[in-house]
């Protein structure tokens, strides 16, 4: 178990201005730092190797998909945009050495059709994603599903329709990101949640 803090405490978007986050961080007691991938084409990657170097930290990844590459839209287009965007963040993860991207990788966050979730969305996301896991399993990252509260999606708000969805796209790089502010909107249970993730779970954000 490695255990590491989020750049969103700190910034909203990492740049090189930011590099002293990995020195904060490891005086903390830290194993390394988690980047937000809102911007990649802004993330200093040679400063960035160089400090995981210096300092032997290592780095994790979340990302936010968006209206303009959701993978469940009814627009095919978006659609491939959306895996698109996948494959691109999971260079980055790879080139930074990182085994996992986690977050709302599934559907656009923030985004709401006035619906509930369809059967039609449920089949484009698991269809996106298994195209995005094949592509991340050659680059050894794992993609993991972060289930967020009503306000955020309505697509995915538990852990049971996360393991759900997981088992359905049946693909060994797709597994669960649990994070306990969602889950203690949207659970029960911490426990139960967990339990209900049981070996899908892959990254946990406390």
């Amino acid at each position: 178990m490695k255990y590491a803090a989020h750049s969103l405490m700190w910034t909203p978007e990492f740049t090189e201005k930011d590099m002293g986050l990995f020195d904060k961080l490891k005086e903390m007691g830290f194993d390394g730092i988690e980047l937000h991938l809102n911007h990649p084409e802004s993330l200093p990657m040679e400063k960035i190797k160089e400090k995981m170097q210096d300092t032997g930290m290592k780095c994790t990844f979340t990302a936010a998909l968006e209206k303009k590459n959701n993978p469940i839209s009814p627009d095919q287009k978006i659609r491939e945009r959306g895996i698109a965007s996948l494959n691109e963040l999971v260079d980055v993860v790879a080139e930074l050495k990182g085994d996992v991207l986690s977050g709302v990788i599934y559907a656009a966050w923030g985004e709401f059709t006035g619906k509930m979730r369809t059967k039609e969305e449920w089949d484009y996301c698991k269809k996106s994603l298994f195209k995005s896991a094949e592509y991340a399993e050659k680059k050894g990252v794992v993609l993991a599903l972060e289930p967020v509260n009503r306000y955020e999606t309505y697509f995915l708000n538990t852990a049971e329709d996360t393991r759900k969805l997981v088992e359905e796209i049946a693909h060994p790089n797709v597994r669960v990101h649990l994070d306990t502010y969602h889950l203690n909107i949207e659970e029960e249970s911490f426990y139960e949640a967990i339990k209900t993730a049981g070996d899908y779970l892959y990254h946990l954000h406390g």
